[in-house]
């Protein structure tokens, strides 16, 4: 009987010990984390859209992702990379850059899950995904961001249910079918 009340004594005491000083616990920082921003670029390394979801993210990241792309060729470039502390991750979609920048430990499958999903949305919402359907639609898109995740974590993603809860109207592209 003692032996179990001292074990317990001696996890809540642990566990005390770690929430009261949790800032102090290197554990806490490198724990698995979500996204700090999302950007979504022209081809030129223009900004047309972005939503920070954390504030541990500098104001110039676009700019060190555009110095970092231009060291590199389409042969060399990777998906994935750090740079100044930042981890970097990317799809291209029609001459769009779709990017997730984070400056903690992040899941790169959730990463680029989330970016694939968001790619996919935005088809369904806008049919093409070019320069001028962002521009027209940037209220939207905040509105999907703000849907879909939730402090870096992706939450909801289903078109079925994201078009139960925004009711703006988008401004589709002509679909270009050929008969």
């Amino acid at each position: 009987m003692t032996k179990k009340v001292n074990g317990i004594w001696i996890l809540i005491s642990f566990v005390y010990l770690n929430l009261k000083n949790f800032r102090y616990n290197p554990f806490f920082y490198t724990s698995m984390s979500g996204i700090s921003g999302i950007y979504i670029l022209d081809k030129k390394g223009k900004v047309l859209v972005q939503r920070k979801y954390r504030s541990d993210i500098p104001v110039s990241t676009y700019d060190i992702f555009n110095k970092a792309m231009k060291k590199v060729d389409e042969v060399t470039m990777k998906p994935i990379f750090t740079e100044k502390g930042l981890t970097f991750m990317f799809t291209r979609y029609s001459n769009i850059t779709f990017m997730a920048v984070t400056k903690r430990n992040s899941n790169a499958t959730m990463v680029f899950t989330f970016l694939y999903k968001l790619i996919e949305i935005f088809k369904e919402y806008f049919n093409e995904i070019d320069d001028d359907s962002i521009k027209d639609n940037f209220v939207i898109i905040y509105e999907l961001l703000d849907e879909m995740m939730d402090n870096g974590y992706p939450q909801t993603t289903e078109f079925k249910i994201l078009n139960q809860f925004i009711k703006s109207e988008s401004h589709q592209a002509d679909s270009k079918e050929e008969n």
